[in-house]
């Protein structure tokens, strides 16, 4: 609706050089420069009309096909970025135990001074957060 409306301003400026400016009355276009001056004026007065008409159609259709799907999305994306965070954690908590693992096993084979019990418990804490991060 703007842009129709400064097209028939800027329709009615441009008629309005030829003219005096007495001669326009300010903020109409119906007033004192003629046949051309008139139409321009039923042209900006149907945009606004048209407008009118228009605007709770377009404001509802475009909240029912773009708004409401895009916050919907929005959710959604919140919660997926939630899930992967949560996952990185995990990861986090399953690596750390397996390099945990590793370790213990490593000073074993190699005759270092680590307790056979440890083992057992690594590998008992690492099967559980293995379960939580697969699961």
């Amino acid at each position: 609706m703007a842009a129709q409306k400064h097209i028939g301003e800027t329709f009615i400026q441009l008629h309005s050089i030829t003219k005096s400016r007495d001669e326009i009355a300010e903020g109409g276009a119906q007033v004192g420069i003629g046949p051309l001056g008139d139409c321009l004026g039923v042209y900006i007065n149907s945009t606004a009309q048209w407008h009118d008409a228009v605007q709770p159609y377009i404001e509802q259709t475009l909240s029912g096909i773009v708004v409401d799907p895009a916050s919907a999305f929005v959710v959604i994306t919140k919660q997926v970025r939630l899930m992967i965070e949560k996952r990185g954690r995990k990861l986090i908590d399953y690596d750390r135990e397996r390099n945990n693992v590793r370790k213990i096993k490593d000073k074993l084979e190699t005759g270092g001074s680590s307790d056979p019990s440890k083992l057992s418990k690594a590998e008992s804490a690492f099967q559980e957060v293995r379960r939580e991060y697969e699961g």
